[in-house]
């Protein structure tokens, strides 16, 4: 090939270099280009959402999971699910903004907390529910008693107030436990009793007072409704059903022998008592008591004597001394009406 053929190959080469490459531009302006980046806001797979997960545990520690929480964010969506059996959930493909979630489980206070969300990122929230104190058992008991006083019977009425409350969280999580009758405007403490979970406290007649310092007629009070409430260490209170005073015994046994400050010869004595008219199922009890340095000293109690029962011995026998003894009536729930004090004395 002489050199003047070469040059025109050449020359020609190059106007089809140029060709092809304006060829490529043109395609490259007039086909879309691939958007496959998620980040890309032109992809099909660009969100700006976000997502809110988290955990709802037991109040204290070791945390225990709360499965089955509902848990339900406060906005126009209203959506809301349950924890899993590690008490997780998720809320995903929420808009960035700002949002309040509540948490709620059976027998636990309920909890809102706030979330901030933004785009592409998971918020953090953690629920700590508090377990609510439970008001297992109520009640309360009146006691009539019939007592010497000086020269003169003293007629006094005790309200016994117990309670049994349980607490998930422990029984130190208690703070309080209070006991109100609304409708005569009184509220006061019980104290711990000796039994686990076990709250209690009798009531002496010139404790009965209203809020304003007026006293209380025990005997107004049947049949009106009692409360418990109960406050936690976080600040829960828990208010139980109401229960009621079923009776004030007004009819008093009467103790007849040994009495009077008799003088016994034998220490095995017959305990004898009368008993006015009764409409309601009761029972007896029995306590003998011996002075000893000017104490009263208890020496025996038979409970559970049969209704129509006016007599009972007693078992063994009694050293020289004074005594004195007292019968008790006691209905089916526990109210009670006891004798004055008879005395004796065995040689």
């Amino acid at each position: 090939m002489d050199i003047s053929r070469l040059k025109r190959f050449l020359r020609g080469g190059g106007r089809m270099c140029r060709a092809l490459a304006g060829a490529l531009i043109l395609w490259s302006c007039t086909t879309p280009a691939e958007h496959s980046n998620p980040l890309d806001p032109q992809s099909p797979n660009f969100t700006d959402k976000g997502s809110i997960a988290g955990q709802i545990t037991s109040y204290y520690q070791p945390f225990q999971f709360l499965s089955g929480a509902r848990v339900s964010l406060l906005s126009q969506s209203g959506a809301s699910m349950q924890s899993d059996a590690n008490g997780r959930f998720l809320f995903s493909a929420l808009p960035p903004a700002p949002y309040t979630l509540v948490a709620e489980a059976s027998g636990y206070a309920a909890d809102t907390l706030a979330v901030e969300v933004f785009s592409r990122q998971t918020s953090t929230i953690n629920f700590r529910l508090d377990a609510l104190p439970l008001v297992e058992t109520a009640t309360v008991t009146s006691a009539h008693v019939r007592t010497r006083a000086s020269a003169s019977d003293t007629d006094l009425v005790f309200l016994d107030i117990r309670a049994v409350v349980l607490d998930p969280d422990g029984p130190n999580d208690i703070t309080r436990v209070r006991v109100e009758i609304p409708s005569v405007a009184f509220g006061d403490t019980l104290a711990r009793g000796q039994i686990a979970n076990s709250w209690e406290r009798i009531f002496a007649p010139d404790e009965l007072k209203t809020t304003g310092g007026a006293g209380i007629d025990p005997y107004d009070l049947v049949g009106t409704a009692f409360h418990v409430i109960v406050t936690d260490a976080p600040g829960e209170i828990v208010t139980s059903p109401p229960f009621q005073l079923a009776r004030v015994i007004v009819e008093e046994p009467y103790p007849l022998d040994p009495a009077n400050g008799v003088t016994l010869t034998t220490g095995a004595p017959q305990l004898k008592w009368q008993t006015p008219p009764l409409a309601f199922e009761h029972t007896f009890t029995l306590h003998v008591y011996k002075i000893v340095s000017g104490f009263q000293a208890l020496l025996l109690t038979i409970p559970g004597l049969p209704a129509g029962s006016n007599t009972a011995p007693y078992p063994g026998r009694l050293t020289s001394g004074s005594y004195f003894w007292t019968v008790t009536i006691v209905d089916r729930f526990g109210n009670s009406s006891r004798s004055k004090e008879a005395t004796f004395q065995v040689e």
